[in-house]
């Protein structure tokens, strides 16, 4: 099956970064909102997603190394967004759970960000919204199938 596209890979690209910026909480100006990085937001997010998680599933969520997952958690963690506790079973395993402000900080974020784009979406023709979310959730798609390919 062939697809096109209107614009180049570049600008498309160029268009992504440009959204990934303005929906993370590092471009408004939202006093509500915690300062965090958009990683350290992805993080929290999957440990709400999948509490009690091992550090080791920050790796797959953001896609870091150890040790890159390991300074991210220590942060947080010194932040009083997460708390670590040695798992049951296994010492070695450390069990990530948010405190409360994790859980607000993430639900805060999240909504701000939905009402927000709930508010740019209806600003547009309404085929397009719809579109739009079909196209987003087909990139998405393509991308996960890239990269369970590429793992395989």
């Amino acid at each position: 099956m062939e697809y096109r596209t209107e614009g180049t890979s570049d600008e498309i690209y160029s268009q992504l970064l440009a959204l990934a910026w303005h929906f993370s909480t590092q471009c408004t100006a939202a006093p509500e909102l915690p300062g965090l990085s958009f990683v350290e937001f992805l993080t929290l997010r999957g440990i709400q997603q999948a509490p009690s998680c091992p550090t080791q599933a920050i790796c797959h969520t953001v896609g870091v190394s150890k040790s890159g997952a390991s300074r991210i958690v220590k942060r947080l963690e010194q932040r009083g967004f997460l708390k670590v506790a040695p798992d049951e079973v296994d010492a070695r395993i450390k069990r990530l759970e948010l405190t409360q402000l994790g859980q607000d900080s993430v639900d805060t974020i999240s909504r701000y960000q939905s009402d927000r784009l709930a508010k740019i979406m209806k600003s547009l023709p309404i085929e397009f919204a719809g579109h739009f979310s079909q196209n987003l959730h087909m990139v998405v798609d393509a991308i996960e199938q890239q990269k369970t390919t590429e793992l395989a």
